[in-house]
């Protein structure tokens, strides 16, 4: 997995790193800890799951992703919420069917007491 970016800072880039690289691990119990528990993930096919669906659907290997390179490329801060685009490409398994992903999306991260938490999701396939 390749994480790149001409914008966001280190750490934000080291959550975004860390989440990518436990959807391929499967460890799912830290992809959790990295999520708020409002999460809503938009996928590119347009479903959208809350935090509780997307980590059940992960667990379950309804979504088992395989491979994931994501570049970010660019960045929108406001107060204690920072925003992200970025192309991924990723190989994935949903409902045991295998896909190629390309997709632009936007990534949004928030701080609260505890750190910074993933908040919301949204891919468009390209």
């Amino acid at each position: 997995m390749t994480v790149t970016s001409t914008g966001p800072g280190v750490l934000l880039l080291e959550l975004e790193r860390q989440r990518l690289e436990a959807l391929t691990a499967r460890d799912f119990d830290q992809l959790e800890r990295l999520c708020h528990p409002n999460l809503l993930y938009t996928h590119s096919s347009g479903h959208t799951d809350n935090c509780q669906t997307y980590l059940d659907r992960c667990r379950s290997g309804f979504y088992r992703y395989e491979t994931i390179d994501c570049e970010v490329q660019g960045q929108v801060v406001a107060g204690n919420t920072v925003a992200f685009t970025e192309v991924m490409s990723a190989q994935v398994q949903v409902d045991g069917r295998p896909r190629t992903l390309h997709t632009h999306a936007l990534a949004v991260w928030a701080q609260m007491s505890g750190g910074w938490r993933f908040v919301a999701y949204h891919a468009v396939g390209v």
